[in-house]
């Protein structure tokens, strides 16, 4: 009965585990700490090998192969993070409509806006698209929000649903990686 009640327990643990996952939101990089496991068994191969080395190898050059060895396993979680960052986007979308019922002159109804859900992520004109009237895209300097102009001209309704990609900063991912080395690495040693 204890085996079917753990059994049933580690069950429930992992549907929460997996529900948290798919969850999470797709500009999501995944948690420093799943990395932890993987590079600190990189680093226990890298010291067992230096300690295995000759008892008469001087501290210099176990020191430099140490650090030689550890920049090899810096650069290689850089590439990875850095293209996880890459491969991770946001879309957001904003409807904007505006309706006259007066057959003269031109009706301007303003401007609506789909922001960025974290500072990290931005877009450019590039990355935006409409659907339906479009009466200007507007990108704010940042990329942080754009929005999708809105005006009608003379008797009529017009609507538009403008979406923008956004996707993580080139400095925000090279500030962020640079920020996640020195916490795994200090993490592991």
């Amino acid at each position: 009965m204890k085996k079917l009640s753990l059994l049933m327990m580690l069950l429930m643990v992992a549907s929460v585990s997996s529900f948290a996952l798919l969850n999470e939101p797709s500009y999501q990089v995944r948690p420093l700490s799943y990395f932890v496991a993987d590079y600190r068994a990189k680093f226990q191969v890298i010291k067992g090998a230096i300690d295995d080395l000759p008892p008469t190898t001087p501290i210099a050059e176990r020191l430099a192969l140490l650090n030689s060895e550890m920049d090899k396993l810096k650069k290689q979680f850089r590439q990875e993070r850095v293209a996880e960052y890459e491969s991770k986007t946001y879309s957001g979308s904003v409807l904007n409509w505006c309706t006259s019922k007066s057959s003269g002159g031109k009706k301007k109804c303003g401007t609506r806006f789909t922001y960025a859900p974290i500072s990290d992520l931005y877009t450019t004109l590039a990355w935006c698209s409409v659907k339906g009237t479009n009466k200007g895209i507007v990108v704010d300097a940042d990329g942080r929000r754009a929005g999708l102009k809105m005006s009608v001209s003379g008797k009529g309704k017009n609507k538009g649903t403008l979406t923008a990609l956004f996707k993580y900063h080139p400095s925000s991912i090279q500030a962020n990686v640079d920020r996640e080395i020195g916490e795994l690495f200090g993490a592991i040693v």
